[in-house]
């Protein structure tokens, strides 16, 4: 789980990875940026793999949709 203190986060993970929390009020900022990180980092030398994940408070917002 996340753990919140002074503005920061924290969680745990098994897998050996980076990752990035991106705190956004708006879904589509959230995919447009991951979109642009993802384009930027696709250049040589870096090889990486992108796995986005979002939580929205609001019911309706919170629904995954393609």
């Amino acid at each position: 789980p996340l753990t919140f203190v002074n503005e920061c986060v924290s969680f745990t993970t098994n897998v050996s990875a980076r990752f990035w929390l991106i705190d956004c009020r708006q879904t589509q900022e959230s995919v447009a940026f991951a979109s642009q990180v993802y384009r930027e980092i696709i250049c040589v030398p870096y090889m990486a793999k992108f796995v986005v994940f979002a939580k929205s408070h609001d019911p309706i917002e919170a629904r995954l949709r393609c």
